[in-house]
């Protein structure tokens, strides 16, 4: 799940055409499980907040800044196919 969701991440910077579908196809199958668009953002938290914890002093303002955008981006795009 969490490679699934670095490479849905790469294409969201890239802004491929197909992401769309993909997120549909994955929010509608993790619905069938419960899971909520609440779930996606603190999912999508705890990446970031991994990264900066694992990175260190090597994370800096800029790359927050960008995994973010991007991050919020994906959450739109998951929101929108949630119907929340």
């Amino acid at each position: 799940m969490f490679n699934e969701t670095l490479k849905m991440i790469l294409e969201c910077a890239q802004e491929v055409a197909y992401l769309e579908g993909i997120v549909e196809r994955e929010v509608q199958d993790h619905q069938g499980y419960g899971a909520t668009s609440s779930m996606y953002a603190s999912y999508f938290e705890a990446i970031v907040q991994t990264l900066q914890t694992t990175l260190g002093a090597t994370w800096l303002p800029r790359h927050e800044a960008a995994w973010r955008c991007q991050l919020e981006h994906l959450n739109s795009v998951v929101i929108r196919h949630a119907g929340a």
